[in-house]
């Protein structure tokens, strides 16, 4: 409809050169006036939720936050609203990464970043600088439903 051309590919661990991001840059690399965003590790993308979702957040609630809870893609909204949150509340806002059942970020957090093994269907992420600084000081939870929330 609008002349966008899909290339389907592979869901493939983050490791193989296969795996989507991959084969994203490289198509741009061979593409004229194409560019990529490099999602995963560009640090923009954390540093724009730190300029302006997590000052929103700030700002709607009085300071009055206890907690950030969110989900991820690339981390950067974890990264940016989490690192926002603390530096004004002086450390005392935690974060808290919820990851659902099959994705591979609980696991990695879990293991201190340590990851050797992955365990659910999710292979497909991979390292991201946007992530990796939201992961030095977040907590992480499995499969956040209602009842679980209501106790956090």
């Amino acid at each position: 409809m609008l002349g966008a051309d899909v290339y389907p590919v592979p869901a493939v661990a983050f490791e193989n050169p296969k795996n989507y991001n991959h084969q994203a840059r490289e198509f741009a690399e061979k593409t004229p006036n194409a560019v990529w965003t490099d999602q995963f590790d560009n640090t923009a993308n954390a540093d724009a939720h730190y300029r302006t979702t997590g000052p929103e957040i700030w700002a709607q609630t009085g300071g009055k936050v206890d907690a950030f809870v969110c989900s991820t893609g690339t981390g950067g909204t974890l990264a940016g609203v989490s690192r926002h949150l603390r530096e004004k509340s002086g450390g005392r806002v935690k974060s808290y990464l919820a990851d659902p059942p099959g994705s591979v970020l609980y696991s990695y957090m879990k293991s201190g970043g340590k990851l050797t093994e992955r365990q659910g269907s999710s292979i497909t992420e991979g390292g991201s600088l946007t992530f990796n600084e939201a992961y030095c000081s977040t907590l992480a939870l499995q499969a956040l439903d209602r009842g679980e929330l209501r106790t956090i």
